[in-house]
């Protein structure tokens, strides 16, 4: 098969013929149709701090497929069945034996690299060998375009998020880094569950005017004072000053909460006495869960979410390097770029 390697860092990837593997028990092989280029893809390729499988390897996450082979042991997946392939793989329960690694990406801890060393290679080729665990059905009802599809773990972490604060409908809430992929996608996941004003803060007008043309809904706040009392903080900016979301905390009601699915670069400072008075909680939110997902699809059958607003940039496997240098230009947040094999997407 046609495969994407990362054979050195700071060098372009090749696309090379390796050898096709089949699935051991309880594994899955996956015939790929599409697979989502994030930003920090092209700063792995360069070699930035991230702990990674030993080179060489196939880098690529968030693929969208179709069931080649399931291993022995598999259940509820058949050949020909369309999935959705989570890159994010953990073993263990909660606690300092927990093991997670984000397959053809990277491991979150040292110890994780043992994950890395049995499932060593991600989704930017023609089939993706994957534990049964990451790879999920997608709803008959989704007809969306494998290339659309497979911005699926950022919309599923921005539910994720949301879940997590109890958003109920008709909630005002503040969405900090919506310019964005993470901020586009919890913008437009707000929306979708019936959020009453989705307040967007970020570094581009243009790209703000853009999510603010979405629904009347969405209001552009250009200075965190400027904020409406929110029930909601989502922390999407994944850089930048912390300055921005201590003004913002600041705006939640009694009771409200913080989510930090993206972190500012400096360490944040807060009242706790505040915390403590009214109630707020701040916590993290790394990746999503299968019901998340499962959810999305819920929105998408019910005509709340649609999946047409997002606009691939679509790359053949054969210019991965293109695609990757296109992901770290700055754009429409409504657009990302895919690789995409034509002749099945």
């Amino acid at each position: 098969m046609k495969a994407a390697r990362l054979k050195a860092f700071g060098q372009p990837l090749s696309v090379d013929d390796v050898p096709l593997s089949q699935p051991p028990a309880r594994a899955v092989l996956v015939r790929v149709e599409a697979a989502f280029v994030p930003p920090f893809m092209a700063d792995i390729a360069q070699g930035a701090s991230y702990t990674t499988p030993s080179l060489p390897f196939t880098p690529g996450i968030d693929a969208i497929g179709r069931i080649e082979q399931p291993g022995s042991g598999v259940r509820g997946l058949e050949c020909g069945q369309r999935v959705y392939c989570n890159p994010l793989h953990v073993r263990g329960d909660r606690g300092p034996s927990i093991l997670r690694a984000f397959i053809g990406s990277f491991a979150l801890g040292p110890p994780s690299t043992e994950l890395l060393d049995q499932w060593h290679d991600g989704a930017y080729a023609e089939f993706v060998l994957l534990p049964q665990q990451c790879v999920m059905p997608i709803a008959p009802w989704v007809s969306a375009p494998a290339p659309v599809l497979c911005r699926l773990g950022w919309l599923g972490t921005a539910h994720a998020a949301w879940r997590k604060a109890a958003l109920r409908p008709a909630e005002t809430v503040i969405v900090h880094g919506a310019t964005g992929l993470l901020g586009a996608s919890a913008t437009v996941v707000a929306l979708a569950m019936g959020a009453g004003c989705v307040q967007v803060t970020g570094r581009d007008s243009g790209s703000l005017a853009r999510l603010a043309a979405l629904d009347h809904r969405v209001v552009i706040v250009n200075q965190p004072e400027g904020a409406a009392p929110a029930s909601t903080l989502l922390s999407c900016a994944g850089a930048g000053p912390a300055e921005p979301v201590e003004k913002l905390i600041a705006k939640l009601e009694p009771g409200g909460h913080c989510v930090v699915i993206g972190a500012p670069t400096h360490p944040v400072s807060t009242t706790l006495g505040r915390l403590l008075r009214d109630e707020i909680t701040i916590q993290g939110s790394l990746w999503h869960q299968p019901g998340d997902i499962e959810a999305l699809f819920e929105l998408c059958r019910n005509g709340k979410l649609d999946l047409s607003r997002f606009k691939p940039l679509q790359f053949a496997l054969e210019d991965i390097n293109e695609a990757l240098e296109a992901s770290r230009r700055k754009g429409d947040p409504l657009s990302h770029v895919a690789v995409a094999l034509a002749a099945r997407a």
